[in-house]
């Protein structure tokens, strides 16, 4: 999960049917959330960071026919990320505020305006469907045993403890928890590149 995986251009592509409603379910459900995320980050307020992200995903279906793949000017998640940036740039000039240390700085990306941003919350994104995809599979103790040491970084000997195990189980535990993320995301990836 280390590497955000490509945008599928031909899911792109199809949004220039804006009659492809299976096309539109996929782009929001996978990038929605990241422009939500975005906009609570530059410190909107919950209402209002639903607005915008509505205002982008409306830019994106009128701007989408001159949209075209071109690395040399560079992938869709920086094209979006520049559609959300103005969107957020215009909503503090219309309300006559700014964030308090500049847009990038509240975004907290790079100065020269990529993506990296999104990237990161792309990850995220995958990481949650895993999540909601594996943890009802898994016992609950096995759970907190891989939650624990591996995403709170707590140390296995304290969560041996915690859960009265062995710290070889709760290795064991988080071992098998990973597997089954890393077979979830494997799965999530593969369905979208295939559609």
């Amino acid at each position: 999960m280390s590497q955000s995986p490509p945008t599928r251009n031909s899911l792109i592509l199809r949004l220039k049917d804006h009659d492809d409603a299976e096309a539109w379910g996929e782009f929001i459900e996978s990038y929605e959330p990241l422009v939500y995320r975005m906009m609570m980050r530059a410190g909107l307020q919950p209402a209002d960071a639903v607005e915008q992200t509505q205002e982008v995903m409306a830019a994106v279906a009128q701007a989408i026919n001159r949209w075209e793949p071109d690395e040399r000017r560079g992938r869709f998640r920086t094209w979006l990320y520049r559609v959300s940036k103005n969107i957020l740039a215009d909503f503090w000039k219309k309300h006559h505020r700014s964030p308090v240390s500049g847009i990038d700085s509240k975004l907290d990306v790079p100065q020269q305006g990529s993506s990296d941003g999104f990237d990161s919350a792309f990850e995220q994104q995958v990481f949650l469907v895993a999540v909601q995809k594996v943890k009802p599979q898994v016992h609950t103790k096995t759970w907190r045993a891989f939650w624990s040491s591996a995403v709170e970084k707590k140390s296995v000997d304290l969560v041996a403890d915690e859960l009265d195990m062995t710290p070889g189980s709760v290795y064991v535990a988080r071992s098998r928890v990973m597997k089954k993320l890393q077979d979830a995301v494997r799965s999530f990836l593969k369905t979208r590149l295939e559609n």
